[in-house]
């Protein structure tokens, strides 16, 4: 990207260039009034030497021919007097008329060309002058021309009297020899001045054309300066094309960063939504936590039950012993009255027969009272003994339940243990989503930042649109320049200038080309990504869908939890009289109808105890079925995960790898082009063994050697250098622009796809990590679901060994759990 400040400085000095070649070229007012009135001179003084050298020989003809006659009349009369004849007397008047001829003639001389201050100081008064030469040079033309028709006159006299000079003398005509040779010696004065004067023009001539001469250097060196300022005026026009590509690909760069950016909009909007979504899902997670500190408030309840009941076993066990020892005490009893029955059976048995043989008649009566009484003993000892079985029995049960409790606070305490390491787990839930959330409050600021970057780059963008539009006015100007310059160059170079113009047309329309090329494609992939989005907003919408299903199905299961949990404190309530009323009978030991009747209730509370404990398991057989479809769902939900990640990595990548084989084709194509175009000019080709920048740098080196050898050469041969050697020069100097430009070329088109490939890769990382975090959260899932189900199935042993349901708060905190880490890993699928 070009800084405005460089880029109007570079304007500026185009304009600089362009305003120096029109003083060059345009001349001044003095230089083109000089050239027009020596121009002028120049073609009248031509004029008038064509005139006066056909007036000279139509005067050398004219005399020829009237000596001819002249001998042939006085031929016969050779030795007569002179006679003065009209001939002659014609002849006399031809001396002024020739004189005057050469009079006009010597006034009439060419002019003298003015200097160049005189012409800058008289240009009204150079047409004026040109007009009187002309009238003079006429005037010059008409007395030339006036000595012949005068001559011609006395011709025809002597032809219409020849008849009467036909008496002429030899002396005549020795006269007429005089004459004619004071004619000649006349006409020869008459026409020394005329030579003198031509003489004097010819010298002038000589001067002028010196001067000319001169003239044509100077214009030659201004040549050779303006054919300079041209090159360089071509330099910069090649540098201002080379910036005209560079801003070709930098507008290319933007609209690829323009298309990212509406991508990343795109991306900005879907990550506002799921950030709405995660502050929905905080706020969740905010009552989840809520309600485990409800749960834990609970836990606290139940540890402190448990304490208590841990305090009661304690003292059931003493108490036990205490039984124990009793009902040790009451067996020894019982065998001891089992001992005195059976002695007082025997014992009677022979006080009767006693009785009935010694007094069978005395103590009639008395024995029957007697009888009496022992059979009443025998039957309070039979309802004592059957008492002492029952309260037997009674007690064994009781030590058994002890034993059982007492089991079951081992278990109780692992299950609390477990309980502690599934609190700590959502602990760490809970800072791992803490985590995630700031992660995504950073990644929307440095989004909304680059949002910012990209606002201002599409504001450069625009500037520099302006600034193309600029150049392409400035090309136009040099356009109209070239064609105003066009006219001092000659075929070769103009026609050298038509291919390079047309050469630069054909590369401007090819860029055009991909220009439209790459917006088509960008319009293409803008279509594939809104498709693209399009499916996964419906994909996210259907598991939004089922993640809503999974919560109502979970709140269905904490309601059920819940009202377990009460039954369960009911039951515990009925336990707890239960044992109250255990110890009171411990206590008691009443030997009554009321033992009997507390027994009969104890029996039908166990019923009842009973009749719950079923239901109860009935109620966890649903709930059983309830986690197996749950976990069924969110194993179904995994697969269709994992299809769509597979689905996307097989399906963003080939557009990706086809556009990479494009571009590596391309570049390679590029470079074979540089190798065939710049290193047959150097016989230097390429190499597949040698790496593409030794081969450039072995190039440049080799130009530069050549270049150097062919300035050695020229600076030690400069009298020898042909038109040859120069094309060649100019061939090798087009050839190395063309180089620089195309390696600074590839070398901006290396870097663009080394950021491409770059970005990609980028993504393609970040994608895997979503995609192993995604994997990662099931696997927890997983196995916290297993977890819970282990759970459970303790849970329902301690439930079948208690005979009731106890710890049924304790599933709630990992379900919770769960429910928090699904939340969690569907945030991050939604991400």
């Amino acid at each position: 990207m070009l800084d405005p400040f460089t880029l109007g400085c570079i304007l500026a000095v185009v304009a600089g260039v362009i305003a120096i070649v029109f003083y060059l070229f345009s001349g001044t007012d003095d230089e083109r009034d000089f050239e027009k009135a020596f121009g002028e001179n120049a073609r009248k003084l031509l004029n008038q030497d064509r005139e006066k050298h056909k007036s000279k020989v139509k005067l050398s003809k004219k005399k020829e021919g009237r000596e001819k006659r002249t001998e042939a009349k006085h031929e016969p009369d050779l030795e007569g007097e002179p006679v003065i004849t009209p001939s002659d007397a014609a002849a006399d008047p031809v001396d002024p008329v020739q004189t005057s001829a050469s009079n006009s003639l010597t006034d009439i001389t060419p002019p003298e060309p003015k200097s160049k201050k005189s012409v800058k100081k008289d240009k009204s008064s150079a047409a004026g002058a040109s007009e009187t030469e002309d009238v003079t040079a006429e005037l010059a033309v008409v007395t030339a021309e006036e000595p012949a028709s005068l001559i011609e006159t006395p011709v025809d006299e002597n032809k219409e009297n020849r008849s009467e000079h036909t008496s002429s003398s030899e002396g005549k005509r020795k006269k007429k020899i005089k004459t004619k040779k004071e004619e000649d010696s006349a006409i020869s004065e008459s026409i020394q001045p005329e030579i003198s004067t031509l003489e004097n023009s010819v010298v002038e001539f000589e001067r002028k054309d010196l001067e000319l001469k001169k003239k044509i250097d100077q214009y030659q060196q201004s040549r050779v300066i303006s054919d300079r300022q041209i090159a360089d005026h071509m330099r910069v026009i090649s540098e201002l094309t080379s910036k005209l590509q560079a801003l070709a690909v930098s507008e290319a760069a933007s609209k690829q960063q323009i298309v990212q950016l509406n991508n990343v909009r795109v991306e900005n909007d879907t990550l506002k939504a799921a950030l709405s979504k995660s502050a929905a899902e905080a706020a969740a997670a905010a009552k989840a936590i809520s309600s485990l500190e409800a749960m834990k408030v609970s836990h606290a309840e139940l540890t402190e039950r448990l304490s208590q009941t841990t305090k009661t076993l304690n003292e059931t066990t003493e108490e036990n012993a205490a039984l124990k020892r009793e009902i040790a005490e009451i067996s020894e009893a019982c065998v001891f009255c089992l001992y005195i029955n059976g002695e007082g059976k025997h014992w009677r048995n022979l006080i009767q027969k006693q009785l009935v043989q010694s007094y069978m008649g005395w103590w009639t009566w008395d024995q029957s009272v007697a009888l009496e009484q022992l059979k009443q003993e025998f039957a309070t000892l039979d309802s004592a003994a059957r008492h002492l079985k029952a309260e037997l029995e009674d007690k064994t049960r009781v030590i058994e339940e002890t034993n059982l409790m007492a089991s079951n606070t081992d278990s109780a305490k692992r299950a609390e243990g477990e309980r502690d390491e599934i609190a700590h787990q959502f602990t760490q839930a809970r800072c791992e989503w803490e985590k995630k959330e700031a992660a995504l409050m950073n990644e929307y600021t440095s989004l909304k930042n680059l949002v910012d970057e990209l606002n201002k780059e599409v504001a450069k963008f625009e500037q520099l649109s302006n600034i193309l539009k600029g150049l392409s006015s400035l090309l136009v100007c040099e356009k109209v320049l070239l064609a105003h310059v066009s006219p001092l160059w000659g075929k070769k170079e103009q026609d050298e200038l038509e291919q390079k113009l047309l050469a630069k047309e054909a590369e401007l329309a090819e860029k055009s080309a991909r220009l439209e090329a790459a917006e088509t494609e960008k319009q293409v992939l803008v279509v594939q990504g809104n498709g693209r989005s399009i499916e996964l907003e419906s994909e996210n919408a259907e598991l939004r869908k089922r993640l809503a299903d999974l919560e109502n199905m979970l709140s269905e299961v904490r309601k059920s939890h819940s009202d377990v949990l009460t039954e369960l404190a009911e039951v515990r309530a009925t336990a707890n009289k239960q044992v109250v009323e255990v110890s009171v009978l411990q206590k008691s030991q009443p030997v009554d109808a009321s033992g009997m009747n507390s027994v009969d209730l104890s029996e039908s509370e166990a019923a009842r105890l009973r009749s719950e404990n079923e239901r109860l398991q009935k109620k966890n057989e649903e709930l059983r079925k309830r986690n197996f479809k749950i976990l069924d769902d969110v194993a179904v939900l995994e697969r269709q995960l994992q299809e769509g990640i597979s689905k996307n990595a097989t399906i963003h990548p080939k557009p990706e790898q086809v556009k990479h084989d494009t571009c590596r084709a391309q570049l390679l194509e590029e470079r074979e082009l540089v190798a065939s175009a710049i290193g047959s000019i150097v016989n230097s080709p390429l190499d597949k063994d040698t790496s593409y920048a030794e081969y450039v740098n072995e190039l440049g080196n080799s130009l530069k050697s050549v270049l150097n050898d062919v300035r050695t050469h020229q600076a030690g041969d400069e009298a020898d250098t042909s038109s040859a050697t120069l094309e060649e020069l100019t061939h090798y100097k087009s050839a190395f622009n063309s180089l620089a430009v195309l390696l600074s070329q590839i070398e901006l088109g290396v870097d663009e796809r080394e950021a491409f490939y770059k970005e990609k890769v980028a993504q393609l990382e970040r994608e895997l990590d979503k995609a192993n975090g995604v994997i990662a959260s099931a696997n927890r899932l997983r196995k916290e679901l297993r977890e819970c189900e282990f759970l459970k199935k303790q849970i329902h042993a301690l439930r079948k060994c208690l005979g009731q349901p106890e710890d049924e708060k304790k599933v709630d905190s990992p379900r919770n759990c769960t429910a928090k880490s699904d939340e969690s890993d569907w945030e991050v699928v939604s991400r």
